[in-house]
C-alpha cells in the first residue's frame, strides 16, 4: 500500500523516534543500547546509577549483593562486603592489579598507563628497587609490619592508625582480624575485637588474649588482668595474694561465700559471723572509737578515732588528734591539702590507694583493704 506524503513522513518520524529512545536511558526495546552511557538490560538503556541495574559505558547492568550500593557505576559496600579485595561490576576482586586497584571493601579502579597498583591505589614507586616492600621516604621497609606496610615499592601504610593489621603475606592493611591493633587498654577476644578486659568472661589488658575467667569459677582482677580467685571454694573467702580459699573466721581473713577477704585487724575491727564488725559496742557514742573492749569519745591524741573503729594512737607518731575528723595530724607541717605519710612525715597528693587522705591526715592504705581511694573526697571506699 503506498502512503501519502504526509502519512510517509510521519512513519518516518516515528522510525527515528524509536532509533533515538534505543540511545538513551530508560529508552525503549529493541535498540541494542547503542550509545548508552549507562547500563544495559535486557536491550534497554538504564542510568546504570541504581544498585537493581549498576554500570556505565553501555556495559550489562549488574545487580548489586545486598548491602551494597551503585558508586560511579561500580558495586560498593563496605568491607562487610568485600573483606579481602576489591568490587568490580559486583565482583570481589583482589584490588592488587593494575587493571582492578582497590582497598579491601572498595571500589576498583584501573590504573593508568605505566601505574602500579600500590597498596590498594593507582601510584608510581617512591625509592628504587623496593619491589618487595615499601617506601617509607627515600627508605625501602619491608612492608610487612603494622606501621610501615605495603608491597612493590608502594608508599607505606600506617594500618594500625585505622585500627587495621597489615597482612605479611599480601603486604595490605586489612580489616579482618585487624581490631586489636590499637588495642592497649584491653584485651583482643576470639573474632580479633577489642574488648574493655573487665568483664569475667574476657579478662585481659593491653591487647593480650582474653581469658574466660568463669571456665576456671574465678574472677577478673581488672587491675592485674588475670583470672584471681578460689575455684571451688563455697565455704570459706578468697585470700587474693594466694589465690587460697581461706577458713574466713580471722581478723586477717575474713569473709564467706567465695569473695575476697577482708583484713578487719587492719581496719581496726574484728571478724564475726565471717564480717568486719566493730571491735567493741559504740551504738552509745557512734563517734567514738574502741580502745581495747572499751569505746572511748575518740578526740584524745593517744585514742584518736571515729566509726567504732579501733582508736589510733597520734602521739606515737607525733601528731595529734583533730577532734572534728578524728583522724591523726600535724605529722607533716604545712600539709594543707593531701596527706601524712607515716614512716617518712612526707606529704602526699592523697589520691593513690596506697597513701589515701586529705587535711594533713595520716594517709590510709586503701589497697591493704581492697579498697579504692575516692579521687573527690580522698577516703577510702569501694
Amino acid at each position: 500500500m503506498r502512503l501519502g506524503p504526509v502519512a510517509a513522513i510521519a512513519a518516518s518520524g516515528v522510525l527515528l523516534l524509536a532509533a533515538a529512545l534505543a540511545g538513551c536511558p530508560g529508552g525503549a526495546e529493541g535498540g541494542g543500547c547503542e550509545g548508552c552511557q549507562g547500563c544495559c538490560a535486557g536491550g534497554q538503556c538504564q542510568a546504570g546509577t541504581a544498585a537493581t541495574s549498576c554500570g556505565l559505558g553501555g556495559v550489562t547492568c549488574s545487580v548489586c549483593p545486598a548491602g551494597q550500593a551503585c558508586q560511579a557505576g561500580v558495586c560498593s559496600g563496605g568491607s562487610g562486603t568485600c573483606p579481602t579485595g576489591c568490587t568490580l561490576n559486583g565482583q570481589c576482586l583482589p584490588g592488587t592489579q593494575p587493571s582492578a586497584c582497590g582497598p579491601p571493601g572498595g571500589a576498583c579502579q584501573i590504573c593508568s598507563a605505566g601505574a602500579q597498583c600500590l597498596n590498594g591505589s593507582c601510584g608510581t614507586p617512591t625509592c628504587q628497587g623496593c619491589a618487595g616492600g615499601c617506601c617509607q621516604g627515600a627508605t625501602c621497609l619491608p612492608g610487612n609490619i603494622d606501621s610501615a606496610c605495603g608491597g612493590g615499592g608502594a608508599p607505606c601504610a600506617n594500618c594500625s592508625a585505622s585500627a587495621l593489621t597489615c597482612d605479611a603475606n599480601t603486604r595490605v592493611c586489612k580489616s579482618g582480624g585487624g581490631g586489636c591493633a590499637t588495642c592497649t587498654t584491653g584485651c583482643c577476644d576470639a573474632t580479633q575485637t577489642c574488648q574493655p578486659g573487665n568483664a569475667d568472661s574476657a579478662c585481659g589488658l593491653g591487647g593480650s588474649p582474653c581469658v574466660d575467667c568463669t571456665i576456671s569459677q574465678q574472677r577478673c582482677d581488672v587491675s592485674a588482668g588475670k583470672c584471681a580467685g578460689c575455684p571451688n571454694c563455697t565455704q570459706g573467702c578468697c585470700d587474693r595474694q594466694t589465690n587460697a580459699c581461706a577458713p574466713g573466721n580471722t581478723e586477717q581473713a575474713c569473709g564467706a561465700g567465695g569473695a575476697a577477704c577482708e583484713n578487719c585487724a587492719a581496719r581496726g575491727m574484728k571478724c564475726e559471723n565471717a564480717k568486719c564488725v566493730p571491735l567493741c559496742d559504740c551504738s552509745g557514742q557512734p563517734n567514738g572509737c574502741c580502745f581495747g573492749s572499751f569505746c572511748v569519745q575518740g578526740t584524745a591524741d593517744t585514742a584518736c578515732g571515729g566509726g567504732g573503729m579501733k582508736c589510733t594512737d597520734c602521739a606515737q607518731h607525733t601528731a595529734k588528734c583533730d577532734a572534728n575528723s578524728r583522724l591523726c595530724t600535724g605529722g607533716c607541717p604545712n600539709c594543707l591539702f593531701g596527706c601524712c605519710d607515716v614512716l617518712t612525715k612526707k606529704c602526699e597528693p592523697g589520691s593513690s590507694a596506697f597513701a589515701c587522705g586529705k587535711d594533713g591526715a595520716f594517709c590510709q592504705n586503701c589497697q591493704q583493704h581492697n579498697l579504692k581511694c575516692d579521687q573527690i573526697s580522698k577516703t577510702c571506699g569501694q
